[in-house]
């Protein structure tokens, strides 16, 4: 299987990297533009891909891992389960600089808030939790778990979950090449990207609805300080369990268990 490339003119590059009126733009930070139109979406990346002080060679380092995951996941067709799958890259000037995937529902984030379900809340939690175990036996680690890189839909009455932010996966021998500030803390302490960096930040995730956070992850940190659980942990058959892995947590130590505070809530 070859991953279809489409060349870009100046001005196909420049449309893509622009605002329209017609289509929803989400700009990933300094790295990367993401536009939506109708069931597709493009992600173009910056030309230094967000980084600052950084080599031509390094660019050209990051250009080349961000490909291969790209391509990788490309290659394993139905076996990647994920209806968000690369569809084609982009290349401008002989660089490749992007790719188009589908487009799955709606954002997490934008799920919940219409929502205000708690039920739905706890059932999309352990809908993700399922998600990076399938991912975890492709040898796809994930590691930036938040609710606007997480579609929801809903199918026939079931809930379905899909990942977005592709290139930013560990695939194979492709490491992650980007972390938000949350999940580079972890890496920096527990020295090593593995499964336990997914289970810290779905765990986070999981707080952050749990708890009704305001703040994203900041407002989740504080409150592992302090050793703040949800209702559902906080029950006597849960609270030590809760409690050992909030400590874990908060040191963040090599002995982090990589447990899931999902998997503690019997729904």
């Amino acid at each position: 299987m070859i991953l279809p490339n489409m060349q870009l003119s100046e001005s196909e590059y420049n449309l893509l990297t622009k605002y329209h009126s017609e289509v929803t733009e989400r700009s990933f930070g300094s790295e990367a533009i993401v536009t939506q139109n109708g069931m597709y979406a493009e992600k173009i990346f910056r030309a230094t891909f967000g980084k600052f002080r950084i080599t031509p060679e390094k660019i050209e380092q990051i250009r080349e891992n961000k490909f291969h995951k790209v391509v990788d996941l490309f290659k394993m067709g139905d076996t990647f389960p994920n209806q968000v799958k690369p569809l084609h890259t982009y290349s401008y000037q002989g660089k490749f600089v992007g790719y188009r995937t589908g487009w799955s529902a709606s954002p997490l984030m934008e799920k919940i808030k219409v929502s205000l379900d708690r039920d739905f809340c706890i059932i999309v939690l352990k809908k993700i939790r399922e998600k990076l175990s399938e991912f975890h036996q492709l040898g796809i680690i994930y590691g930036d778990i938040k609710d606007n890189n997480i579609f929801v839909a809903i199918d026939s009455g079931e809930v379905v979950i899909d990942f977005g932010d592709l290139d930013n996966m560990k695939v194979g021998d492709y490491a992650i090449d980007a972390f938000n500030k949350f999940s580079a803390e972890f890496v920096k302490d527990y020295g090593k990207v593995d499964e336990k960096l997914d289970s810290y930040m779905c765990n986070l995730l999981t707080l952050e609805y749990l708890n009704n956070c305001k703040w994203w992850y900041d407002d989740v940190v504080r409150n592992l300080e302090i050793g703040r659980l949800p209702g559902e942990l906080n029950m006597p058959n849960n609270r030590n369990k809760s409690k050992v892995l909030i400590r874990e947590m908060v040191q963040v130590t090599p002995q982090y268990s990589g447990d899931y505070f999902i998997d503690l809530i019997d729904y």
